[in-house]
């Protein structure tokens, strides 16, 4: 026993049982920590093993097929309207759908590659399309000192050019 134990004991009458149980506490205690600690990394290393093997593609560039009616939407001092990227617009109203991400109020700004033009869409106003593409994210932009833009919460210019970018669409509606 060591010097600690003795003077418990002997000057503070504490019974040799309860200075055995306050050990074996301890060494439970520590031995619980160790096992919960060793857990975590684990299920960290878990984790990331099967984030790194799973090979998903992201939200940009899966494709996916989204459907809803098509509106032309005019330039306005909004948000929106900046993240087109000025003048009219083309817009899919989903519906209130629920889509990996909207960019309008009513769903998604149609963003336009080399297979389908904006020219296409102007005869498909009202009408309701099924559209396969994949989702664009907003990127910083290059502004001019002398131009009004909106800005963040740090006084930098919002990002603009997220939306939807169509490769093939489908008439829904006939």
């Amino acid at each position: 026993m060591d010097l600690v134990n003795q003077v418990l004991i002997n000057k503070y009458k504490i019974p040799n049982l309860f200075i055995n149980l306050k050990k074996a506490f301890s060494v439970f205690l520590i031995f619980l920590i160790v096992i919960q600690s060793g857990c975590n990394q684990i299920n960290q290393f878990n984790i990331e093993g099967l984030r790194s093997v799973s090979g998903e593609l992201g939200k940009y560039e899966k494709i996916h097929k989204i459907s809803g009616s098509i509106l032309l939407k005019p330039w306005s001092k909004t948000q929106e309207s900046w993240n087109a990227g000025g003048g009219e617009y083309f817009v899919l109203d989903v519906g209130g759908a629920d889509i990996v991400e909207y960019s309008a109020d009513e769903g998604v700004i149609i963003r336009f590659g080399t297979q389908v033009s904006d020219n296409e869409f102007k005869k498909l106003v009202g009408r309701r399309v099924e559209l396969t593409g994949n989702y664009v994210s907003k990127k910083p932009v290059q502004f001019d000192l002398h131009s009004q833009y909106p800005t963040d919460i740090n006084v930098e210019p919002l990002h603009q050019g997220s939306g939807f970018k169509v490769q093939s669409y489908r008439i829904i509606d006939e």
